[in-house]
């Protein structure tokens, strides 16, 4: 999540509630606990195409995409994600879109 978050930084999430666009969350992937921003919620349809993210066929700067054309129509409780280092974050755009129940909390605070 660089540059918002350096390697090291210490995060406080808050459990439960509500997330939303904009949001940083923490979330489990794997074996991992991965820190990234929603920026699509459940009703919003999310394409990626033309080296570009389009939210609702709006296209969305500065995130890129490079692959095959995906398009995710987001069910009630998904959110697609992406990490603020973009060009070298995993995120949605690999794994797609993350449910809530693997999310942990809501960043509220970092040190």
């Amino acid at each position: 999540m660089q540059p918002t978050f350096n390697n090291g930084k210490i995060l406080l999430a808050k459990k439960g509630g509500a997330f939303n666009k904009n949001d940083i969350i923490v979330f489990k992937y794997k074996d991992e606990l991965l820190v990234k921003r929603i920026i699509a919620v459940g009703k919003d349809i999310v394409t990626l195409c033309d080296s570009s993210i389009y939210i609702n066929d709006v296209k969305i700067s500065p995130f890129s995409y490079e692959g095959d054309k995906k398009e995710y129509n987001l069910k009630d409780d998904y959110f697609f994600v992406i990490g603020d280092n973009y060009q070298q974050s995993i995120d949605s755009r690999s794994f797609g879109p993350v449910s809530k129940e693997n999310i942990i909390g809501k960043v509220m605070f970092y040190d």
